[in-house]
């Protein structure tokens, strides 16, 4: 079980794919970096055409995240990139809808929220055919079919 944030950090940059799907287009992958004066983002991924801005929480999701990540997306649009998008991480707040309505509320900006045991696998087990992460509770692997060995 992955109990800090840095490891779901860690997670999320070597399996871009739980969150990606354009995954083999990456080209560059950065962790922590400091975006002038507005904060640190946890992992920006620059792909062809597009950059994704990864913020990770390992606590509830709150509509101050979305605001965060907009601050980030802010900084490359400044710069002239014209594809940004947001994907906040982090555990489903009990009722979802308030976080939903703020995102649909900010809509001119790309921000996907992921939740945490939902979306992305914290207990989990690898795939031995294509060494992909999958739910520890899963049975086929969902990349490629394959069936998974049971964990005693």
């Amino acid at each position: 079980m992955i109990r800090k944030e840095k490891h779901i950090v860690s997670l999320l940059y070597h399996n871009p794919y739980l969150i990606i799907e354009e995954n083999d287009l990456i080209i560059e992958k950065k962790t922590e970096v400091f975006l002038e004066s507005v904060g640190r983002a946890d992992i920006i991924f620059t792909l062809e055409g597009a950059i994704y801005i990864v913020e990770v929480k390992k606590g509830t999701l709150k509509t101050r995240v979305v605001d965060q990540v907009i601050r980030y997306i802010d900084v490359f649009k400044a710069d002239g990139h014209k594809d940004v998008r947001g994907i906040i991480v982090g555990k489903q707040p009990p009722d979802s809808s308030k976080l939903t309505a703020y995102l649909e509320a900010k809509n001119t900006y790309r921000i996907k929220p992921l939740f945490l045991e939902h979306d992305i696998p914290i207990q989990c087990k690898r795939c031995s055919k294509c060494n992909r992460i999958n739910f520890a509770n899963a049975h086929k692997c969902r990349w490629c079919g394959e069936v998974l060995m049971k964990i005693w």
